[in-house]
Formats: C-alpha cells, sequence, structure tokens
C-alpha cells in the first residue's frame, strides 16, 4: 500500500470503514480511541500480555502450552513489540478487535499512519474489514 504523503482526511477515509462493520468493528473503534487519549505504549501491552500467558500457564496443571514461548522474546522497540504482536496473534487478528484497536490506536498516536493501515488489513479501497466480537 502506498501511503507516503497521505492525508489525515485519506486516512480517516481508509480506516473509517473498518470501524463500522459489525459489533467487533465498534470495539475495535472504542479501543483506538482510547488508546489515542492514553498514555500506554506497545511494550506495555506485550507486558499485559506476558501476564495473561503466564496466569493461562499458572491455570494449566499440564505445564506448557504454545505460547509460553513468547515469554522469552523481551522487545525493545516497537517493530520488536510488533513481531510479538504477531507471534501472538498469528492468523487470528480479527478475533481480537479490542487488542487490535488498542495496538492500532498507539501506532496511530506515534505517527504510523501507514503501520496502522497494515496492521489492521485495510486496503486502498478502503472496504470494511469483518472484526468478530
Amino acid at each position: 500500500m502506498r501511503t507516503l504523503g497521505m492525508t489525515i482526511s485519506k486516512y480517516l477515509d481508509l480506516i473509517d470503514p473498518t470501524f463500522k462493520f459489525g459489533e467487533g468493528g465498534e470495539y475495535l473503534r472504542q479501543n483506538y480511541y482510547e488508546s489515542l487519549k492514553g498514555q500506554q505504549t506497545l511494550l506495555d501491552i506485550v507486558n499485559v500480555l506476558k501476564e495473561d500467558i503466564m496466569e493461562d500457564l499458572a491455570d494449566n496443571f499440564e505445564g506448557e502450552n504454545e505460547m509460553s514461548v513468547l515469554l522469552d522474546i523481551i522487545p525493545t522497540s516497537d517493530d520488536e513489540c510488533m513481531d510479538f504482536f504477531g507471534k501472538y496473534l498469528g492468523d487470528s487478528k480479527c478475533a481480537h478487535p479490542e487488542l487490535c484497536g488498542a495496538i492500532a490506536g498507539i501506532m496511530f498516536r506515534c505517527g504510523e499512519r501507514e503501520k496502522v493501515l497494515e496492521f489492521l488489513g485495510v486496503n486502498e479501497e478502503g472496504e470494511p474489514s469483518y472484526w468478530d466480537s
């Protein structure tokens, strides 16, 4: 997707349909806008997810699960945090609208419009994505 020099108006035109499709789109939108106003960082979200993984491991008396390998990842940059989210979410981004909305809002707050659109799978036509709720 070519977004170099994209105006904020064009960005909003592209991202807006993503927020309007289904209940999951509403969750995505709510978390996106909350993150815009907040102070949370991508690293903060990584740490919360790691805590969730540790809780899941503590509840799982059989030992490790496939997410336990993520505990060894210690991101030091936003790009490394995004790699962590890619591993955490796998192919199931649309099943996590709240999390993806929060991540996208933080990325936008950090000036990463192009990466937001890429992360949310928004295309040049602005076709809505279906986000599970």
